[in-house]
């Protein structure tokens, strides 16, 4: 009976002893962070790792090589299907990348598939990421594997990636309707912002979701994406009455134009391309209503 007692008297001493760091995780910086679980995820999936034994350094800003070898390590941005003269090398990509450190192997990878889209021969692995760096990057990658992904019919309405060059814009709205990334609020991106190591566990844990919904391009019947290219007033009817109009075209994981879609309402009206190269609705129609002889 004593040693029953004892027993039970020690079992209970080791559940009150204090637990050195997160219950799933090494790390003691993370308890009570908004993004423990994301960052739990990603340690065990293998995505990130600490800087330290215990630590995580969830508010420390993230840098080109940390998102360059979590991209490999999420993608396989392998290049065994690809032929060399000889075994590429950091230094055939960029100059101040070093054989034999941490991050050498992923950002030649990153090299060939260009995944940072930098026009010159730095990649300063050191340097903090942006957002949208993160966000070309991320769609760089999808692109490399030949993946698409079905996404909503919504463009992004933020008023700072205005200024972006189209094929950004594009990266943008992926991102929006992939659920990968959104705003820092609900009209400002932040493209030029920086990115913290709790802030990616989340953005890479969507990222895992949205590659699992992925299909081979070859394999996909719809547009990976949408983009509205103009949204204005046209002189269309239905009974004599103006309607709202959508004007949009859809495009695929090769930024390749589809086929452009007049909605109203939520209702197709017009398509032009696509499968069946032309469809109209007739319960709608065009008129002129300023005498020019147009329509």
């Amino acid at each position: 009976m004593k040693k029953s007692i004892l027993s039970l008297g020690l079992a209970a001493g080791l559940l009150m002893m204090p637990v050195a760091g997160f219950a799933q995780t090494p790390f003691t910086d993370i308890q009570g962070h908004w993004a423990v679980r994301e960052v739990e995820q990603v340690y065990h999936k293998g995505i990130m790792k600490g800087i330290a034994k215990d630590k995580y350094a969830p508010n420390q800003l993230v840098t080109r090589a940390e998102v360059a070898v979590c991209l490999d390590r999420i993608f396989d941005l392998n290049y065994d299907h690809l032929k060399f003269i000889k075994e590429p090398s950091p230094a055939d990509y960029y100059d101040d990348v070093a054989a034999g450190q941490w991050y050498s192997e992923a950002i030649t990878r990153a090299g060939i598939y260009n995944i940072f889209n930098l026009d010159n021969r730095k990649f300063d692995p050191k340097r903090p990421v942006t957002r949208l760096e993160v966000a070309v990057a991320i769609d760089k990658a999808f692109q490399a594997k030949k993946l698409s992904v079905i996404t909503t019919e919504m463009w992004p309405l933020y008023e700072d990636t205005t200024y972006l060059p189209h094929d950004e814009q594009l990266t943008v709205a992926f991102m929006f309707n992939s659920g990968i990334m959104k705003g820092r609020s609900a009209n400002q991106f932040q493209p030029n912002g920086n990115i913290t190591r709790a802030e990616l566990a989340a953005v890479l844990n969507r990222t895992l979701t949205t590659l699992n919904n992925a299909q081979p391009v070859e394999d996909v019947t719809e547009p990976m994406n949408v983009s509205v290219i103009q949204s204005e007033e046209l002189d269309l009817y239905r009974d004599g009455t103006p309607e709202k109009i959508n004007l949009y075209q859809k495009r695929d994981p090769r930024d390749m134009p589809v086929a452009f879609h007049l909605t109203v309402d939520g209702q197709k009206v017009l398509e032009i391309g696509g499968e069946d190269g032309l469809y109209t609705n007739a319960g709608f129609k065009a008129q002129d209503v300023d005498g020019d002889g147009k329509q």
